[in-house]
């Protein structure tokens, strides 16, 4: 694949502009169902929604969940969900709810 001459993305610069107008927005709206969470608003785990959130991100951005152009790292994969559902859990365990020694 020769490179375009109009940016270090594939699609060049108008692709990497096109995708990072969603990114506030997004980041906007995962905090605010974070945040509902913590506060006990929704019925359930705020994951299923982030789930939603996810997929109306990729196909906002006309992506497909699945790329077939590289093989995934599944080991890198894993090692990074591992990862952050270990920050994300010690998080709201010593930060958001923290819980007194009383």
């Amino acid at each position: 694949m020769e490179p375009s001459g109009l940016g270090a993305t594939p699609g060049g610069v108008r692709d990497a502009l096109r995708a990072q107008r969603f990114l506030l927005p997004e980041l906007l709206v995962a905090t605010a169902i974070l945040a509902a969470g913590f506060a006990g608003l929704l019925p359930f785990s705020a994951t299923p929604f982030l789930v939603v959130l996810g997929r109306l991100s990729l196909a906002a951005r006309r992506r497909r969940a699945r790329c077939r152009a590289a093989r995934p790292d599944w080991v890198a994969t894993a090692l990074v969900g591992i990862g952050a559902g270990i920050g994300y859990q010690g998080f709201s365990l010593y930060v958001a709810e923290p819980r007194s020694l009383d």
